[in-house]
């Protein structure tokens, strides 16, 4: 009698494990920095009157939100190259592998 062995291959199935990488993550940590940012902008005006001041808040917090969201998108943007690449690589390196 045979006794099965759980392991992290048997454990979890391969389509439900998902890479991330570390452009990923930062891409989803500045969007998100980026909309507290406005949204704290945005309720802070609304709940109290800041007077002359309310300009600079505006303008502050416009360009760091901006700025964090520009950095984002292009995080985002390397993390789905480097995807690219690495499939490349892989579909090269197992197809090397057969010719041997």
């Amino acid at each position: 009698m045979t006794r099965k062995v759980a392991t992290s291959e048997t454990s979890t199935p391969s389509w439900s494990r998902k890479e991330v990488t570390m452009w990923e993550k930062l891409s989803d940590y500045t969007l998100d920095i980026s909309k507290y940012l406005l949204t704290a902008m945005f309720v802070t005006s609304l709940m109290a009157d800041l007077g002359e001041v309310r300009w600079a808040l505006y303008v502050v917090s416009g360009i760091g939100g901006g700025v964090l969201l520009c950095l984002g998108l292009y995080f985002d943007k390397k993390s789905k190259k480097g995807k690219k690449n690495n499939r490349q690589f892989n579909r090269k390196r197992k197809y090397n592998d057969n010719q041997n």
